[in-house]
Parts: C-alpha cells; sequence; structure tokens
C-alpha cells in the first residue's frame, strides 16, 4: 500500500532542504499552490508526472520519495549517508568510497559474516 503520508512528508523535507517555498515548488511543476499543500500533507495522491516533476525540481530520485512504500527500495537507512554525502567533492566520494570498501572488507574478515 503507498503511504502517501509519508510521501508528502518526504517531498516537504527535500523542498525545504533545497530552501524552496511550497509556492515555488508548484511554480515549478506548474500546479496549484493548494493542489502542492494537499500533496505534501498526503491529502491528494499525486500522479506519476507529478512525482517526476518533484523529483526532477528538487534533484533527487523517485525511490527517496517513495522509500516507505516500495518493498525492494530500503533506501531509507541510506538517506541520511546521502544528506551528508550531498555537498562532496567527487574526490571526497571517491576517497569515502574506497576508505569505506577497505574497512568493510575488514569487518567482514574479522567477523565473518
Amino acid at each position: 500500500m503507498i503511504d502517501y503520508i509519508s510521501i508528502g512528508r518526504r517531498i516537504r523535507y527535500y523542498r525545504q532542504k533545497s530552501q524552496l517555498t511550497q509556492e515555488q515548488l508548484a511554480e515549478a511543476i506548474n500546479v496549484s499552490l493548494p493542489h502542492m499543500s494537499r500533496i505534501e500533507g498526503g491529502k491528494t495522491k499525486p500522479s506519476l508526472q507529478v512525482l517526476v516533476d518533484i523529483s526532477n525540481s528538487l534533484s533527487v530520485t523517485i525511490d527517496q520519495l517513495l522509500c516507505d512504500s516500495l518493498e525492494k527500495a530500503d533506501i531509507s537507512a541510506l538517506i541520511p549517508l546521502n544528506d551528508l554525502l550531498a555537498d562532496c567533492t567527487r574526490a571526497e566520494i571517491e576517497m569515502l568510497t574506497n576508505t569505506t570498501r577497505i574497512v568493510l572488507e575488514s569487518a567482514r574478515k574479522t567477523y565473518k559474516r
């Protein structure tokens, strides 16, 4: 079952993180302000096109918006990590990826999953 309240909360979170007002996002995706408010409140089921437009406007993936409703996408635990990495340079991400790989390999050898 799709959790429209969680989707709305997540849209609000990413909109605020992007420092956009509801009005600015509504204008960017060509919907009315009341419609945008109802989407964020979980009172309106957004169309697929509206979700895609929101995703593109906020520079987030559909998985990030729908993660509570998807069985195979368990990215909710990765959202805080994604937020930390959002302003990293490519070089910083590569360094962190390599460091994480080394730590993970060591942990798996030590704890033999």
